[in-house]
Formats: structure tokens, C-alpha cells, sequence
């Protein structure tokens, strides 16, 4: 964790509003142009994905519905233990270097 929050960490809050609150604002500033993201600002003019886009800023209860369908999923998926898995030295690259 503490290598992931260096002082020279690149990060940034995805959502600038309301960046502590599960919500759909994230969504609002897609549609006005100010995703942090160039993958979320595409999910708001692709024809396949711009519906979604504008059903999660207009309805803050669809989304969270949806999210709560997504994490119940997520939490679904084998995670990796032991040998399997591995804990990243650098959170950027695989430890072996791959």
C-alpha cells in the first residue's frame, strides 16, 4: 500500500464532487466533459455506451442498484491465494518482472 501512495503518486479522485460518496455524479461530469479519464469521457460518445452514461446521471437509484449487482458479482470471482497469486512489490509490474 505504502508504495502505491508514494509522494510522486499519480493518482486521482475519478469523481471531483463527491469523491468520498458512492454516487453518480462521476456519470454528470462525463456528460459535461470533465471524465478524468479518457476510457470513462469515451463511455459517454460511444453510440454503444452513451445510454448507459446518461441512465446513471439522471437516476441516482439505477445506479446504485447496478453497482451493488456489480460488487455481489465481483464478489463471486476465485481469488488467487498462495502460490497462485502474488502481492506486488510495485503495484505497476508483476514481481518477475513480466
Amino acid at each position: 500500500r505504502n508504495t502505491c501512495r508514494a509522494p510522486n503518486d499519480p493518482t486521482a479522485f475519478l469523481d471531483q464532487k463527491t469523491s468520498f460518496v458512492v454516487d453518480n455524479a462521476v456519470y454528470g461530469e462525463i456528460q459535461r466533459q470533465r471524465g478524468i479519464l479518457r476510457i470513462d469521457q469515451n463511455l459517454g460518445t460511444s453510440g454503444t455506451t452513451r445510454g448507459i452514461v446518461s441512465s446513471f446521471a439522471s437516476n441516482n437509484d439505477l445506479f446504485r442498484q447496478r453497482f451493488v449487482q456489480a460488487i455481489v458479482k465481483m464478489g463471486s470471482l476465485n481469488v488467487l491465494t498462495g502460490r497462485s497469486g502474488e502481492i506486488r512489490r510495485n503495484c505497476r509490474v508483476f514481481n518477475n518482472g513480466r
